[in-house]
């Protein structure tokens, strides 16, 4: 990664990809802070995000337990209009759901009735949450030391999401 940010620290002019390019890569070799950093440094520097800029983000908040960060982001994803984006919300539902916010994690859930219209897919996904719903609740109730959510499973919102794309 360092590499990858001389390379961005000496371009001449960046866009919006470029700076998701380099978020993307702290998002998933780390430090998943810098990611965090660069979101912040590529508002602050006027550079909009797009649907594809919050994931990398939000997967960083995941795996750093920031979950006052994620609420920042969660308000400018909603300030720029990408609430009704699925992969953005699989990755708000990933946020939540990996840091014990079971209610947050729930009502966006519901939220995506509206942007998976096949039942079919909607229940597979709804029971396979409620199972993982279930058995976080018992293990949590089992040892209160536990310090992260295996959320392996949100993986199938991912695919559910993508499913749908490419049927249309």
């Amino acid at each position: 990664m360092d590499y990858a940010l001389k390379l961005f620290d000496q371009m001449p002019q960046r866009d919006v990809f470029a700076w998701n390019t380099l978020i993307r890569g702290y998002s998933n070799l780390g430090p998943f802070q810098e990611a965090i950093i660069l979101y912040k440094d590529m508002h602050f520097r006027g550079f909009l995000p797009d649907n594809y800029t919050f994931p990398f983000v939000l997967r960083s908040c995941s795996v750093l337990s920031a979950l006052r960060e994620g609420r920042e982001l969660h308000c400018n994803i909603i300030k720029y209009g990408f609430e009704s984006d699925v992969f953005v919300q699989s990755s708000l539902i990933t946020l939540y759901a990996q840091s014990r916010e079971t209610l947050d994690s729930e009502l966006l859930f519901e939220q995506m009735r509206f942007l998976i219209d096949e039942d079919k897919d909607l229940d597979l996904v709804k029971k396979y949450v409620s199972k993982e719903a279930e058995l976080l609740h018992l293990q949590s109730s089992k040892d209160s030391d536990i310090k992260s959510v295996d959320t392996s499973g949100m993986s199938l919102f991912r695919a559910v999401a993508l499913d749908r794309t490419l049927r249309i």
